[in-house]
């Protein structure tokens, strides 16, 4: 009945802030996995990173160091990128990706106290959500010892990010969230603002005199960097996003000048 009053869909609501416990993530007094039952019904958990698609994209986690009030601990913060809607393995599984308040308000921060879900997405007034950035979902797991830093309320119910920390969480956030965009754009086929071409010589072929010269082709950007993360493994993947939004900007500052 308590479960009932707190969501509209009770079996959900346990499915996802429950879920590292029903899938055996989470092991406690040496049982693999908790059994939870709700109306006669055994509730399946629900994992918002989609680990099971081989298109999800893990990027490495990061460990910050935090005191507050005496006590000490490390908050991990694991990022993940979910594939767009074609590259899932079925429209079933990018539904039920979606989670229960759907794709556009599942973005952002999945918060964990000792494995329990505290919040389900959301970017903690970090940024806004965007349609472009919906694939980003970043996990971030903190130890009881560090409730007053959170800022946890009796119920488990609401968290804030740490203001010590703060700062840090965002810059690690903006690659996160600028891979996600780039990722949308591409599988949607949306054009970012600033795209560019460029030339470079990639073809030979002969003259009338038998002679090799060079044959000039024109190259997206979005061309290149496609090529690029086709042999990256998902760490590069990440820098080569920062290496060609860097060079998007210093393109776009230059096209700047040459029109003044």
């Amino acid at each position: 009945k308590k479960l009932a009053a707190m969501c509209r869909e009770p079996e959900q609501h346990v499915a996802v802030v429950f879920h590292k416990f029903i899938s055996g993530e989470i092991k406690r007094l040496n049982i693999d996995k908790v059994t939870i039952t709700l109306n006669g019904h055994s509730i399946v958990p629900w994992d918002p990173f989609a680990k099971a698609e081989k298109n999800t994209i893990k990027l490495n986690h990061t460990s910050i160091g935090l005191e507050h009030e005496g006590e000490r601990g490390l908050v991990q913060i694991e990022p993940y990128i979910l594939p767009p809607q074609n590259h899932f393995s079925s429209p079933e599984a990018f539904k039920k990706a979606s989670g229960i308040a759907n794709w556009n308000q599942q973005q952002g921060f999945y918060i964990y106290r000792a494995g329990r879900l505290i919040q389900n997405g959301g970017w903690c007034k970090t940024r806004t959500n965007d349609e472009h950035t919906k694939l980003a979902r970043i996990a971030l797991y903190f130890s009881p010892q560090l409730d007053e830093a959170f800022m946890i309320n009796v119920p488990k119910m609401r968290v804030q990010l740490p203001v010590a920390i703060r700062d840090q969480i965002i810059q690690l956030t903006k690659p996160v969230v600028k891979m996600a965009d780039d990722i949308y754009r591409k599988a949607n086929k949306v054009t970012p603002p600033n795209k560019m071409q460029y030339s470079t010589t990639n073809e030979m072929k002969p003259d009338n005199g038998g002679n090799i010269t060079h044959l000039e082709k024109t190259w997206k950007l979005e061309e290149l960097e496609k090529i690029l993360e086709t042999v990256a493994n998902n760490n590069e993947k990440l820098v080569i996003t920062r290496l060609f939004a860097k060079l998007r900007r210093l393109l776009e500052r230059r096209r700047g000048w040459d029109e003044s």
